[in-house]
C-alpha cells in the first residue's frame, strides 16, 4: 500500500495550546533513543481518514494529536487536545469524541505491531472523570495480548498531561481481516 504525507511531519499548528506543545516535545524526545517513532499524519493514497481529515482545516477546533509508537514493546504514547467542537457536557469533552481518539490510538498501535490491517471487534471505555476542553491529554496504550498473531488486545489510558489524573481506562480487541474483507 502506497502512503503519502497528509500533513507536515511536525503536527504543531496555531491551534495547539502551550501545554499541548510541551507534552508533544517531551514525548518527541522518546524518539532520540530510536525505541519510539513518531507516527505522523500519514494515510494510504486515496483514503480520507476520519481523525486526520477533521483536524486539517480546523486547527484547535476538533482534535489535535500526535502519537509515538514503540513496536518492540508494543506501546504507544501520545498527546491529544480536544477542541470546542468536541463539547458534550458544558466545558467538557463528549464521550463519542473520547471513544474516537481511543479507537484511533489503539488501532494505530495494533497496525504498527501486527503489520497488517484489521478491524476493531470490541471497544470498552470506562469513563473515570470528565475531560476538560482545551487541555493537553496524555495517551498511553499497550498491547496486552496477541493470539496466533491474528487477534490482539490493547489497553489504553487517557490521563492529564502530568499523568496524575486518570480520565479514561479503555480496552480494545482487534482481528486481522482477510484482504477481501477490508
Amino acid at each position: 500500500m502506497t502512503e503519502v504525507k497528509f500533513q507536515y511531519d511536525d503536527p504543531v499548528n496555531e491551534g495547539w495550546l502551550e501545554e499541548t506543545k510541551e507534552l508533544y516535545y517531551k514525548l518527541n524526545k522518546l524518539t532520540e533513543s530510536g525505541d519510539y517513532v513518531y507516527l505522523g499524519h500519514i494515510q494510504p493514497l486515496g483514503t480520507n481518514l476520519f481523525c486526520t481529515s477533521l483536524s486539517v482545516d480546523r486547527p484547535g477546533q476538533i482534535f489535535e494529536y500526535a502519537k509515538f509508537v514503540n513496536k518492540r514493546e508494543g506501546k504507544l504514547k501520545g498527546v491529544c487536545q480536544f477542541g470546542p467542537l468536541t463539547e458534550g457536557p458544558p466545558q467538557h469533552v463528549h464521550g463519542g469524541a473520547i471513544a474516537t481518539i481511543v479507537d484511533s490510538s489503539t488501532g494505530k498501535l495494533f497496525v504498527s505491531v501486527s503489520k497488517y490491517g484489521g478491524v476493531t471487534t470490541s471497544l470498552t471505555l470506562n469513563y473515570k472523570r470528565q475531560i476538560p476542553l482545551m487541555r493537553a491529554v496524555l495517551i498511553e496504550a499497550e498491547v496486552t495480548e496477541s493470539i496466533d498473531d491474528r487477534k490482539y488486545s490493547v489497553a489504553c489510558k487517557l490521563k492529564s498531561a502530568d499523568g496524575q489524573t486518570l480520565y479514561v481506562d479503555a480496552f480494545s480487541k482487534f482481528i486481522i481481516a482477510k484482504k477481501s474483507k477490508l
